[in-house]
């Protein structure tokens, strides 16, 4: 049985995509738990990044397959989660978005995709690495006890 790679890497992609829109759900609701400032600022940069992520897994989607990213949308209500603990959801979303991409850039062979796709999965590698960076910070200056990586 033949598999079609491309179809199987876009399909994929629906999950990163729905991580992407979980995240700025989690991210909503830490910002009400957070004062505005550096902290604050920095989740709005990542809540920002991730509408930027999703614009550019619908594009490698759409050269993969033709088709557009169909997601099921779920909606969680963090509202009951304390400051602490939804820092530490968005540094798992953060670590499960490095390596999806990582996985998927690994799982593909060039000769398969046009460039673009390649070039837009190690962009999203290096976005990921820097909210890791950005959460890690954003850890020590909360107080917060958890290892990203």
């Amino acid at each position: 049985m033949e598999v079609d790679n491309k179809k199987v890497i876009a399909s994929l992609l629906s999950f990163a995509y729905r991580a992407e829109i979980e995240e700025q759900e989690v991210i909503y609701y830490a910002l009400m738990e957070i004062p505005p400032g550096d902290d604050w600022d920095t989740l709005m940069k990542i809540m920002r990044d991730n509408e930027i992520h999703k614009e550019m897994l619908e594009r490698i989607a759409k050269t993969l397959v033709d088709e557009e990213i169909e997601y099921q949308p779920r909606k969680f209500d963090f509202s009951g989660f304390d400051r602490d603990t939804l820092i530490k959801v968005i540094a798992k979303f953060e670590k499960f978005a490095y390596n999806f991409y990582l996985y998927l850039k690994r799982s593909i062979r060039s000769e398969e995709v046009d460039e673009e796709v390649i070039k837009t999965l190690d962009s999203l590698i290096s976005w990921e690495r820097q909210h890791i960076n950005m959460v890690e910070k954003l850890l020590q200056n909360l107080g917060i006890r958890y290892k990203i990586l």
